[in-house]
């Protein structure tokens, strides 16, 4: 039993790199928030599934293991539950409806204010 769920947590994390893999290659150093928002608004096909969706899986990806990261950022996020594809559907949602609602994040790197997003959209309330 023990064996089964180590190997389900293995193919899971190979699913994840590659994912990740894929992130990384989509995103360009010096890349903006304009130049995602301008990939995210795109009709076309592959522009949007290599410069959008792949992004902010990659940026999802990463987040989940900061929340998980002991020493990481100190910040306790809440991410949306569910399955992968789900979950990066509505994080993708969420951080394009917080970037359009600040446009001052427009000139930064996709990666410093994805993380502002993420860290404003999904930071754990206090009960």
């Amino acid at each position: 039993m023990m064996h089964s769920r180590w190997h389900a947590i293995a193919i899971l994390i190979l699913i994840l790199s590659l994912g990740r893999v894929h992130a990384d290659e989509s995103l360009q150093k010096d890349e903006t928030v304009s130049d995602l928002l301008a990939a995210c608004d795109s009709t076309e096909g592959t522009m949007h599934e290599v410069k959008c969706d792949r992004v902010f899986f990659g940026m999802l990806e990463a987040s989940y293991m900061a929340a998980e990261d002991p020493y990481g950022s100190g910040h306790a996020l809440c991410l949306p539950p569910g399955d992968p594809a789900s979950a990066s559907l509505k994080y993708e949602s969420d951080l394009l409806n917080w970037f359009r609602g600040h446009p001052d994040v427009y000139s930064k790197d996709v990666a410093d204010a994805g993380y502002e997003a993420t860290v404003a959209v999904y930071l754990c309330k206090r009960q």
